[in-house]
């Protein structure tokens, strides 16, 4: 399940990602319980409930907008907890990374998606390195090949971690999360994460 969700956050980010989070429902068929794991994201320290009241746009897009990430904090919790031992979690990450590094065919859904945001996308520069096709100048459409290189970078950090939790919420990754929060306009300290 976890390998499922890593590849989609790769091939999906519209829907998933290290910046997001889940709700997974666990079903053990040997004692017949079900176990449900919350790893949604959460607001981060600064927020307050009045920090969107004079410009909504803001709780959507941009610094402001970035919550808490639980999504690898969740991952790391079911593997420990409920994974079998018969799969590294080095391993879970594989396919995911290949993908990422060697590309993969941007879906509709995601065409459509990049196409509806394609404003905001060029206009903002960490979204356009991601999004746009370099070639074209142009947003990725239906069927093109999509590289996500540094995510596939940081993914093999992650796997290869002996901590991925201390090293993406405590570490190095914090740090440059918390920074480039920061440098775009909001206050963001990595005891939010």
């Amino acid at each position: 399940m976890i390998a499922t969700l890593l590849c989609i956050g790769v091939v999906n980010p519209q829907s998933s990602g290290l910046g997001g989070g889940f709700i997974m429902t666990l079903y053990n068929a040997s004692t017949g319980r079900c176990q449900t794991i919350n790893a949604r994201e959460s607001a981060p320290l600064g927020a307050t409930e009045d920090m969107f009241v004079n410009d909504t746009t803001q709780s959507v897009y941009g610094y402001r907008s970035i919550a808490t990430p639980s999504e690898l904090h969740g991952f790391w919790t079911v593997f420990k907890k409920f994974g079998s031992g018969k799969v590294k979690w080095a391993r879970l990450f594989e396919p995911s990374i290949n993908l990422a590094l060697h590309g993969f065919p941007v879906s509709s859904n995601l065409a459509m998606q990049l196409s509806d945001k394609e404003s905001l996308i060029q206009a903002e520069p960490t979204m356009k390195e991601i999004f746009v096709d370099r070639a074209t100048g142009r947003v990725y459409e239906e069927g093109d090949i999509m590289k996500r290189e540094r995510y596939g970078f940081t993914l093999q950090l992650i796997a290869n971690a002996t901590d991925p939790v201390e090293l993406f919420y405590k570490g190095g990754m914090a740090q440059t999360i918390a920074g480039e929060i920061t440098e775009n306009g909001k206050k963001y300290v990595t005891r939010s994460l």
